[in-house]
C-alpha cells in the first residue's frame, strides 16, 4: 500500500480533509522514524513491533527495521476475524 492510498482510505473512513489526514500520516512516519532512527523498538498494540538493528558499513550507520505482526492481525489474514 503507497502513503496516498493510506491517506485515502483513512480521510474516507474517518471524513476528514485529504490534507489533514496527509499531515496526520505524515506525522505519524515522522515520529515512527525518529523512534527507530534512535535504536527505540515500538510497539502499536494490535498491529505489530517495530524493533530497529544499527549496524555500521563501509564507515556509514544504517538502520534495519524488522517487523512482527501482532496476533489480531494475523487472524485478520488468515480470515479468522
Amino acid at each position: 500500500m503507497t502513503k496516498k492510498a493510506l491517506i485515502d482510505q483513512i480521510r474516507k473512513e474517518l471524513g476528514y480533509t485529504y490534507g489533514d489526514t496527509k499531515k496526520y500520516v505524515e506525522l505519524f512516519f515522522c515520529i515512527l522514524t525518529k523512534y527507530l532512527k534512535e535504536g527505540n523498538r515500538v510497539e502499536i498494540r494490535g498491529l505489530g513491533v517495530f524493533t530497529p538493528t544499527i549496524f555500521k558499513r563501509n564507515g556509514k550507520y544504517f538502520v534495519r527495521v524488522n517487523f512482527k505482526t501482532s496476533k489480531v492481525i494475523m487472524k485478520a489474514l488468515n480470515g479468522d476475524l
